[in-house]
């Protein structure tokens, strides 16, 4: 996000929405002009046989993390009368079995990520969604820099148009669309792991997309509710409205209704 506020990045990839609103919080002068996931892919994991269920259960237990508690997880508690000083926060490293030795009762981790890893080596674990708790949160976010979008805008759309149709591509190749990444990495690339992150991420995004519009089409909605609950979880000072974070104009350019405007 610091590249791309200081235009040394053009557009680029954000996790979630939560990224870019404290970005332009921060006085970034940037908008996020796709969002490919309308259901988040962050949840807290347990094991099968915890007493763990809803976010009235977390009283008095640990939750590892990695970097930081969520403002989603956060917004959780508090939707749900509690706080985050009722639960013990510690920093825990990227081993998602440190679930299964009982120093944490609960993991914040990917539905994609942990829960596979988990099962691979055997453990029987649960998924605990945020979502189903009022804090949903979003994924597969694109922002762009401002200034370079109000100068070159049809550049803007092109680059969504030809994500958009990478992404119909990949839909239905996936073998071959796995093996073009893992021969691009420069590091160790799972290809077993990375198969059935991209089946459990393209599940999400088609079970939540809207039926009226193509992909990566964001509602005011899904950033309405990251902006509530990064302000209740005191992430960020004020509110912000959607004008001021998010622009649709470029990837309602890109569709005619559900179908993508190809060449």
């Amino acid at each position: 996000m610091k590249f791309l506020a200081a235009n040394k990045a053009q557009i680029a990839s954000s996790g979630t929405p939560s990224q870019v609103i404290q970005a332009i919080a921060n006085g970034a002068g940037i908008s996020g002009i796709a969002t490919f996931g309308a259901e988040g892919t962050s949840a807290l994991l347990v094991m099968n046989d915890s007493d763990i269920y809803k976010p009235a259960d977390l009283k008095g237990k640990t939750i590892g993390y990695h970097g930081a508690l969520p403002a989603n997880l956060i917004a959780m508690l508090q939707y749900n009368g509690m706080d985050v000083a009722d639960v013990k926060g510690v920093s825990v490293g990227y081993d998602p079995t440190i679930l299964a030795t009982g120093k944490i009762d609960a993991l914040t981790v990917y539905k994609s990520n942990e829960p596979y890893q988990m099962e691979l080596l055997g453990h029987d674990v649960r998924v605990i969604d945020p979502g189903e708790f009022g804090a949903e949160t979003s994924f597969g976010v694109l922002a762009v820099n401002n200034d370079f979008a109000a100068a070159n805008p049809s550049t803007v759309e092109d680059f969504l148009r030809a994500v958009a149709k990478a992404h119909e591509y990949a839909i239905t190749n996936i073998d071959e669309s796995i093996a073009v990444l893992a021969a691009r990495s420069e590091s160790v690339y799972d290809i077993e792991a990375e198969t059935n992150r991209w089946h459990v991420e393209s599940e999400l995004l088609e079970k939540a997309k809207d039926a009226n519009h193509g992909v990566a089409w964001q509602t005011d909605e899904q950033w309405n509710r990251e902006i509530q609950m990064l302000f209740d979880a005191k992430v960020i000072g004020k509110q912000l409205t959607v004008s001021e974070v998010m622009n649709n104009s470029f990837i309602d350019a890109i569709y005619t209704g559900t179908e993508l405007i190809w060449p």
